[in-house]
């Protein structure tokens, strides 16, 4: 099952990757787009956030061995500070119900510490998996389907950022519900 899980993060970090890549007579026009697997203190960050933002009882009632790709695009600003989150137009209603993206999900992401140089001025993609705590297999089922294909946050084209990707990571869930 790792395998599996590894599997598609592969696959999913190369189509992202190779979605980025543009024909050579452009490189000068577009932003650089890169691979940063060494960002482990940003992504444990991120997590802790994310995990705070979402709404628990809308993801732990989703059925066993559903899992959600979800990527998000945290836009950084000169000094280091997110401002501006943005996520897929076609987040299926699973993922809106539990990430509840929008302006509450901005403010949840401005608690990130500026303390992240190389990710200043730029567009930052984290990818996330979400997968049930005690799930032992993932359901390919239509709505996994759906989510990984839309999976690409929608910024904007004419951006002048550098694109950074952070290697994809899995969120095991089974959180306690707060009240």
């Amino acid at each position: 099952m790792v395998r599996i899980v590894y599997f598609v993060f592969f696959l999913l970090a190369g189509a992202i990757a190779a979605f980025g890549q543009s024909p050579i007579e452009h490189l000068s026009e577009k932003p650089h787009i890169s691979l940063n697997t060494s960002q482990e203190a940003f992504i444990d960050a991120f997590k802790l956030l994310l995990i705070d933002h979402i709404d628990n009882k809308a993801l732990n009632a989703t059925p066993k061995g559903s899992s959600y790709p979800l990527a998000i695009a945290l836009s950084m600003d000169k000094d280091g500070k997110v401002d501006q989150v943005y996520t897929s137009l076609n987040l299926t209603s699973t993922i809106k119900r539990f990430l509840r993206p929008g302006k509450e999900l901005l403010a949840t992401m401005q608690k990130l510490k500026p303390i992240y140089n190389d990710l200043k001025n730029k567009i930052v993609i984290v990818t996330v998996l979400f997968i049930r705590a005690d799930a032992l297999t993932i359901n390919a089922d239509k709505e996994f389907s759906t989510s990984f294909i839309d999976l690409w946050p929608d910024f904007p084209q004419d951006n002048s950022k550098p694109v950074i990707l952070i290697k994809p990571s899995i969120c095991r869930y089974d959180f306690p519900v707060r009240h």
